[in-house]
């Protein structure tokens, strides 16, 4: 990531020099209390989520090692520098607040490229509320047969 003197040394470029600013005032000004280096990691991570989460720790049933601590944090680095390259995009920019996914752009159809979402996934779902009884009086036949019916586009 950084490393850190007096000025940074090298620079990636998902992350903020605010963030890395901020660390170093964080560890040369405690209060007096010197604050590890470990811990002053983990603030900045807790940091970058909004106040009332926690972020998931990097491997679940044991304590975080230093280095795992750092991975977590350049990945959501690298996740937000990649996401703010589709939202910046000047030839197709991305609407996160319309689509879920931003669709690619065919050169050679000139054409936006949907992909339809697992058809069998929705499948389940409804069969799981059938058997869990939140959609009464249905009879499993009808799904059964037009699962088998090659008009109906359901069949593998």
């Amino acid at each position: 990531m950084f490393f850190y003197v007096d000025k940074p040394i090298k620079h990636h470029d998902a992350v903020p020099l605010a963030d890395v600013q901020w660390l170093d005032n964080v560890m040369k000004s405690n209060c007096g209390q010197p604050i590890s280096f470990r811990d002053a990691w983990l603030m900045l991570r807790k940091k970058l989520f909004p106040p009332p989460y926690d972020p998931h720790p990097w491997v679940t049933g044991r304590a975080e090692t230093t280095v795992e601590i750092l991975r977590s944090i350049l990945a959501i680095y690298e996740f937000r520098l990649q996401v703010g390259k589709l939202k910046n995009n000047l030839e197709d920019p991305a609407d996160f607040a319309k689509f879920l996914y931003q669709p690619e752009f065919d050169r050679d159809t000139g054409e936006y490229i949907h992909h339809r979402e697992d058809h069998n996934h929705l499948l389940k779902r409804i069969i799981s509320s059938l058997q869990e009884g939140l959609i009464p009086g249905i009879d499993l036949r009808y799904f059964r047969d037009s699962l088998s019916d090659g008009t109906t586009g359901l069949t593998y």
